[in-house]
């Protein structure tokens, strides 16, 4: 038996360049971070030849993938709702390519990983995703990434001066209550790509632009760079926001948040905000209607738990 487990993500910016259409011609950027909520996998031998697993698409192609005939179960848990914005599908795909990959005692690297992560859910299954969270979901930690048609840099930020400002003690979550794909938002932004390309090189710009001042004296440069950020993706496509979650942020930052935004594709799910700790309070208070989720970065990406 295989069980593993896979972290979900938040996203700081750049979020979007890293989709084939716009990275392949201009090069795409995103700071993002792994956190302490994760998608579990478990694997085992079945006792009967014969498979018993949901019939999803992503079990079929990652069975394929691994070379694997019968005689397993597949089962998966997730510490939050499907459909959060914090990357739960490419999660679970890395947990379970990683579950196969193990149960079959094959080692693979974790690019290797990765991309045959990204291989299946863009090459093969045609989804309009990009590819921070396949990686996010094997490093962890909170990295810079450029995507390129070179491939995929990794570039760990200066997480022990972050750690010692407390980066993390000023990031808040809000649950915005609803859950969604981002197929539909994601399919618009890539018909809009032409569109919006001088948006999606501003993001980029800023994700580049982040990694060099990650290490330098002020720390709310996360809470400005996302402040920015969002009032350019609003603009990616035209499910990204509503009236409901602009009057959400709007109530935010007037309680003392520097800067927020919707996390992943948008539409829903997370809403994570910058905030000074003496202005914390103020801001629950304003959206006390939302579920907090306090969380922690984790260093660690895709691990197997138990292999018996």
């Amino acid at each position: 038996m295989i069980i593993t487990r896979t972290p979900l993500r938040i996203s700081f910016i750049g979020g979007g360049t890293d989709l084939k259409c716009f990275y392949e011609n201009h090069g795409g950027a995103i700071v993002n971070a792994a956190i302490d909520k994760y998608v579990y996998v478990m694997v085992k031998e079945r006792f009967l030849k014969h498979h018993h697993y949901m019939n999803h698409p992503f079990i079929q192609e990652a069975m394929k993938m691994v070379n694997i005939k019968g005689g397993i179960d597949i089962y998966s848990w997730n510490d939050l709702p499907h459909g959060n914005g914090l990357g739960s599908s490419g999660s679970y795909l890395v947990g379970l390519l990683k579950a196969l990959y193990s149960y079959r005692g094959i080692h693979i690297s974790g690019d290797e990983l990765a991309e045959a992560a990204c291989k299946i859910e863009i090459d093969i299954l045609d989804a309009p995703v990009g590819k921070q969270d396949q990686y996010v979901a094997v490093y962890g930690g909170l990295r810079y990434y450029s995507f390129g048609e070179n491939g995929v840099d990794k570039a760990i930020l200066n997480l022990s001066y972050l750690q010692g400002q407390n980066l993390n003690s000023r990031l808040m979550l809000f649950y915005l209550g609803i859950t969604r794909t981002s197929e539909s938002i994601l399919k618009e932004q890539v018909k809009n790509t032409d569109k919006i390309v001088s948006l999606l090189k501003y993001v980029r710009d800023q994700a580049i632009g982040l990694k060099e001042l990650a290490g330098g004296n002020d720390l709310d440069i996360f809470g400005k760079v996302m402040n920015r950020g969002w009032q350019k993706k609003k603009g990616f496509a035209s499910n990204i926001t509503t009236p409901e979650i602009d009057a959400y942020y709007s109530l935010a930052v007037a309680a003392g948040a520097i800067g927020g935004k919707v996390v992943g594709a948008g539409g829903g799910g997370f809403l994570l905000f910058y905030v000074p700790e003496k202005y914390q309070d103020d801001v629950r208070d304003a959206l006390s209607d939302l579920k907090e989720l306090p969380f922690n970065i984790v260093d660690e990406g895709s691990k197997v738990l138990q292999w018996t």
